[in-house]
């Protein structure tokens, strides 16, 4: 058995959590837009399309990346955890 969660743990916890969700919430909103772009048709200047696009575009890599961050660090928070001493009951 291990020793119970220290609150420095649960708040590593929660801050991996968070970019993992808000990396994720990034490129759903890029994910929209761009599908946006695709479906419905608009009458936009074509150089305001190409901006839209690559602002869009760019949106959803940052997104990934910070969903990337947060999900290493869930790992390493989990690895941290697993590997404490264990307590001999």
């Amino acid at each position: 058995m291990t020793s119970a969660v220290t609150a420095v743990e649960r708040r590593r916890d929660r801050v991996a959590l968070g970019l993992f969700a808000a990396g994720a919430l990034l490129y759903l909103v890029a994910f929209v837009g761009l599908h946006r772009m695709a479906t419905v048709p608009s009458d936009v200047v074509p150089g305001h399309a190409v901006r839209d696009f690559t602002r869009l575009w760019l949106l959803s890599r940052l997104g990934m990346l910070i969903a990337l961050i947060g999900g290493v660090a869930m790992l390493w928070s989990f690895w941290r955890w697993h590997s404490r001493p264990k307590d001999v009951i």
